[in-house]
C-alpha cells in the first residue's frame, strides 16, 4: 500500500507540473489565435480539454491520498489505543496519576498523532514538486529563477519561527496560570 501511495503522490506531482505547462500553452494559443484565421481552433479546444482532465485527475488523486492517510491514521490510532489499554490492564495497582497520564495520552496525544499521519502523506511529493518547479521556472524565466527559489528556501525557517512563537507564548502563559492556581 505504501508503494501505491508514494507512486500516486509522485504521479500527482507530475500531473500538477503538466497542468502549469498546459496553462502556459493555452495562454500562448490565445495570443496566436488573435493573428489566426482558423474559426474552429481545434488546438485550443484540445488544450482546454486536457487542462480539464488534468484538474479532474488532480482532484481524484488528492482525495485518494487523503483517504489513504485517514485509513492509515485510523489504524495507527487503534494500535495506540490497544497499547494504552493493555498497559492499563497490566497495572497492578493503578493510581490516579497513572490513569491520568493514560487518559491524557488517549485524548490529546493520539489526536496529534492522527493529524500528523493524515497530513504526513501530503509531504511525500514536496521535494519532487520543488525540483520540477525549479526546472520549469529556470526554463521560463532563466537563471534569475534560481535566486527566487533560494529566497523561498531561506524564508522557510523564518516562517516556522513566526508560526511557533505565538504557540510558545500561549504555552508559557498557560504554565504560569497552572502554577498560579495550584498555589
Amino acid at each position: 500500500m505504501a508503494k501505491t501511495t508514494l507512486l500516486g503522490r509522485i504521479g500527482g506531482v507530475i500531473r500538477s507540473q503538466l497542468q502549469s505547462i498546459l496553462l502556459k500553452l493555452i495562454l500562448d494559443n490565445l495570443n496566436e489565435e488573435a493573428d489566426s484565421d482558423d474559426p474552429h481552433n481545434l488546438h485550443g479546444w484540445l488544450l482546454a480539454v486536457l487542462l480539464f482532465a488534468s484538474q479532474f485527475w488532480r482532484s481524484i488523486l488528492f482525495n485518494l491520498a487523503f483517504a489513504v492517510g485517514i485509513r492509515t491514521a485510523t489504524r495507527v490510532n487503534c494500535a495506540l489505543q490497544y497499547m494504552a489499554f493493555s498497559k492499563m490492564l497490566r497495572l497492578a495497582a493503578p493510581n490516579d496519576a497513572a490513569l491520568g497520564q493514560i487518559v491524557t495520552f488517549i485524548s490529546n496525544d493520539m489526536e496529534r498523532v492522527y493529524e500528523t499521519v493524515v497530513g504526513g502523506i501530503m509531504f511525500t511529493g514536496a521535494p519532487i514538486l520543488f525540483t520540477m518547479s525549479l526546472i520549469y521556472a529556470v526554463y521560463l524565466v532563466g537563471p534569475a529563477a534560481l535566486l527566487g527559489m533560494l529566497i523561498i528556501l531561506l524564508f522557510y525557517p523564518l516562517m516556522v519561527r513566526v508560526h511557533v512563537l505565538p504557540f510558545l507564548a500561549f504555552c508559557h502563559m498557560l504554565t504560569r496560570l497552572i502554577f498560579f492556581f495550584r498555589g
